[in-house]
């Protein structure tokens, strides 16, 4: 029969085999496609560089602290991408669409849009709607009217007719991807429907003359601190600075070492807002590393992610 001190002392041995147990059982799997980055010292922290619903956060988050994981990657060369067109304010958009057939994320989704020289079909083979859906995000990308397989239209109101093609498509907290001249469709979006946004995706974009004109009604704090990256494009800024301290959209302003300008510069004073340069990358800056560009992506998107479910 065993003595008191037996038991005991077998109960204290026990104890790490629970331990490792619970901890298996709750690590997130990198087979689970919404196992994305978890923002450091998510619940309950006072600093506000660890608190993705603050500023401070997005302006020092190191947005290549984590690589994608090889389960992703394999993953993004099974997702098959259909083809289909919407009917919006009488214009024919053709879009992409993707998502993993394992559960997804519920909390954002993404609409990637394109630049004047391209359409859908960019996204397509750079592989970039595949990953994004491997990641666990509904994606959907568009030829935005009059380019690729979309028809031509006048259009008045760019954002409305953007907003108007979310809907559509019933994009939930939808993170808009903006390169070049589609910035004329994401930011009159952005500036009516940041709060709609789990987040934006800027590219070089033109059209940023209509931050300058934005003035919002409250107080503009000490927001001219600019994240590191930003650092080397305050040369672009002149006084008197926009204020945009209203729209709380999280933001990665992305551009090319050998692109740099006042469109990117300006929205770095967006007050959620981070920044990436590629090296010797040009206006597509995407297409001269698609490696750190997805890397950028699931970094930023993670942090998105776990920001649009806190609000929820």
């Amino acid at each position: 029969m065993a003595t008191g001190r037996q038991i005991v002392m077998t109960g204290l041995l026990s104890i790490p085999l629970w331990l490792a147990a619970a901890f298996l059982l709750y690590w997130p799997s990198d087979a689970d496609p919404k196992s994305i980055p978890h923002p450091i010292g998510w619940s309950g922290s006072k600093d506000e560089t660890k608190d993705p619903s603050t500023s401070n956060f997005w302006k020092h988050v190191d947005l290549k602290s984590q690589e994608i994981p090889e389960t992703v990657t394999k993953r993004s060369a099974s997702i098959k991408v259909k083809e289909s067109v919407l009917s919006v304010d009488n214009v024919q958009v053709f879009y992409r669409e993707a998502q993993s057939e394992g559960e997804s994320s519920a909390h954002i989704s993404i609409l990637l849009l394109h630049g004047a020289a391209f359409s859908s079909e960019t996204w397509l083979h750079l592989g970039t709607i595949q990953i994004l859906a491997a990641m666990g995000y509904r994606t959907v990308a568009i030829d935005v009217p009059g380019y690729g397989k979309s028809s031509l239209a006048d259009i008045s109101d760019h954002g409305e007719f953007l907003n108007h093609v979310i809907k559509a498509l019933d994009l939930k907290r939808p993170v808009v991807v903006s390169p070049s001249m589609s910035g004329t469709y994401a930011l009159p979006y952005l500036l009516k429907h940041s709060e709609e946004m789990g987040g934006y995706i800027p590219v070089a974009p033109v059209g940023t003359g209509i931050l300058e004109r934005q003035s919002c009604a409250s107080s503009q704090t000490e927001e001219d601190q600019l994240a590191s990256v930003c650092e080397s494009l305050r040369k672009f800024l002149k006084p008197p600075l926009p204020n945009l301290s209203c729209i709380k959209t999280p933001t990665l302003v992305v551009f090319g070492e050998y692109d740099r300008g006042k469109h990117s510069a300006l929205l770095c004073l967006l007050p959620r807002s981070q920044a990436a340069e590629i090296p010797e990358g040009r206006h597509p800056a995407y297409l001269d590393n698609p490696k750190l560009w997805h890397k950028l992506l699931y970094n930023f998107l993670g942090h998105a992610a776990q920001l649009a479910a806190k609000s929820q």
